[in-house]
Formats: structure tokens, C-alpha cells, sequence
């Protein structure tokens, strides 16, 4: 499978992918609908992007005017695969790689009180450390007051509409994707 950057900077870039099936990237359908949604509200953020596979997500993000990007990832080849998207972009320098499980980095990143301005979460379809992410992040929130929490999941396992005071806000569907959008309640 061929991912290529969407727009901004690096528009056209091709990203490396993984082998095999173990990684299911963001189609380029799904990705183009998750950033025109966001628009310009991408531009001077920190961005999160959780379960991260390829990199693709955060580094759209970051081609669109992004400030910041952190990567969550703990897969190894997954961890090799974006370090080398991230050298062929130029924006090694603006992001921090975070080699560790979902739930435990994200009470790391609130115990730094790091928060973000979009959070993504690309879980493995049907894992259940998703649904427990969302949770964490309920507990131990990483995002701005007013910052998205962005879940991409099967339209079968909708995750729910509340976590704590994460209250779903939007639920838009592509073929068998979804993204829901949460915000503290």
C-alpha cells in the first residue's frame, strides 16, 4: 500500500509502510476528511497521535502546519518504519517518539502535564487497549480543555459516548471507518 502526504508542506511526499498486515494505515479517503474537517485548526498545535503504525497521521499534521508531534507507537518495526518518515520530511527535530504501551504513555505525558491541542487514537480494529485509552484518557486527561480526542474505529465497535467526562460530539463514517470526536464535558 502506497501512503502519500494529502497537503501542506510536504504534499505528494510518499511515506514508507509496513509489511504484512499487522498495520492498518488511515486510507487517504479517511485521512483527507479527518483534515478538512480539522481545516487550519491544525496549524500551531501539539499534536498526539496514538497507536501511530506509520507516522501518516502525524506528520500530515505536522505538513499542515502543526508546531509539535507526538508519536505513541509500541510495535519496534512500527517505531523504524516512522523514524524513517520522519528524516524523509525534515521534522525529526518536532517530534518526540514515544516507544511504550497506549494507556501507560498517556499517564506519563499527564504526569509531565503535557497536554495537547488534538489527540488521535488509530487503534488495532476490535483491541480492546483502545477502549481502554479512551478511558485513561478520561482519568488522566492529555489534552487541552478544548481539544479534540479523535477515535478511528470499525463502524461495528462503536467505543460508546461517554468516557468519564469525555462525551462523544460527532461521529462521521467512511465505508467501514469512523472517527469519533470527543471533548471534556
Amino acid at each position: 500500500m502506497e501512503i502519500r502526504i494529502l497537503g501542506g508542506l510536504m504534499k505528494g511526499k510518499k511515506l514508507k509502510t509496513l509489511r504484512g498486515r499487522k498495520t492498518r494505515p488511515t486510507s487517504a479517503k479517511v485521512r483527507g476528511a479527518l483534515f478538512d474537517i480539522l481545516g487550519r485548526s491544525v496549524e500551531g498545535t501539539r499534536f498526539l497521535d496514538v497507536f501511530a503504525g506509520t507516522g501518516a497521521i502525524g506528520i500530515e499534521a505536522l505538513s499542515r502546519g502543526a508546531e509539535r508531534l507526538t508519536v505513541v507507537e509500541m510495535a519496534r518495526g512500527s517505531i523504524k518504519v516512522i523514524t524513517k518518515n520522519l528524516e524523509t520530511c525534515g521534522f525529526q527535530q518536532q517530534t518526540e517518539i514515544i516507544h511504550f504501551d497506549a494507556s501507560n504513555a498517556l499517564v506519563m505525558l499527564n504526569n509531565r502535564q503535557q497536554l495537547f491541542d488534538i489527540v488521535f487514537l488509530d487503534p488495532p480494529y476490535g483491541d480492546p487497549a483502545g477502549l481502554e485509552t479512551l478511558n485513561t484518557i478520561a482519568k488522566y486527561p492529555v489534552q487541552s480543555p478544548a481539544a479534540p480526542v479523535i477515535y478511528e474505529h470499525f463502524h461495528k465497535n462503536d467505543p460508546g459516548q461517554a468516557f468519564g467526562k469525555l462525551m462523544r460530539t460527532r461521529l462521521v463514517r467512511w465505508g467501514d471507518t469512523c472517527l469519533s470526536f470527543y471533548a471534556r464535558g
